[in-house]
């Protein structure tokens, strides 16, 4: 992957699509993202939905992810490489709901694999990662192509935005580039 210009990751708003690549401190995590990298010829193994949380005192950033097993909000830090997407969408309650409503839901492994091997998933309320961001953007009005690897959702958003990925920098630290 060539050298990605820095985004802050002050600047992601909720919404954005972020990808992930590899993951240094779980051997496990890092190795499914590979297969998944290798399977789907891909710089990416895993996309998650940008969600900020304002209390007043804190702005933090999460991600709404479809992962094993199920549908997960969870802290987003720049010790794990990751990367972003901009991408534009108006926040309101039904993105809101929209993403609330999807939390628990079990993750779909034979939805995974049929994306991968170029099939469309299956409408069985079982979620790959993919097929979440890609139901959410269309729910909010962006209408990608209809390919559910994490990969293919990256392309498709960088057309449809005219944006491109960027590599997510926290305070003081830059993250390596992926080899």
């Amino acid at each position: 992957m060539s050298e990605l210009p820095l985004l802050p990751m002050a600047s992601i708003q909720a919404g954005d699509l972020l990808a992930w690549s590899q993951d240094p401190y779980s051997m496990w995590t890092d190795l499914t993202l590979k297969t998944i990298r290798k399977l789907t010829k891909s710089d990416y193994g895993h996309v998650g939905i940008a969600w900020r949380c304002h209390d007043g005192l804190d702005d933090e950033l999460f991600v709404i992810e479809a992962t094993i097993p199920k549908i997960r909000i969870a802290r987003v830090t720049t010790d794990r490489p990751f990367h972003c997407v901009p991408m534009g969408v108006e926040w309101n309650n039904f993105n809101k709901s929209f993403l609330l409503s999807k939390l628990d839901y079990p993750y779909g492994v034979s939805d995974a694999i049929r994306a991968a091997l170029g099939m469309r998933a299956q409408r069985d309320m079982k979620w790959q990662c993919a097929e979440l961001a890609h139901a959410f953007y269309e729910a909010s009005g962006i209408f990608l192509r209809k390919e559910y690897t994490p990969g293919k959702l990256i392309t498709n958003a960088m057309e449809y935005t005219g944006s491109q990925v960027y590599r997510v920098v926290g305070p003081n630290r830059t993250i390596s580039a992926i080899d």
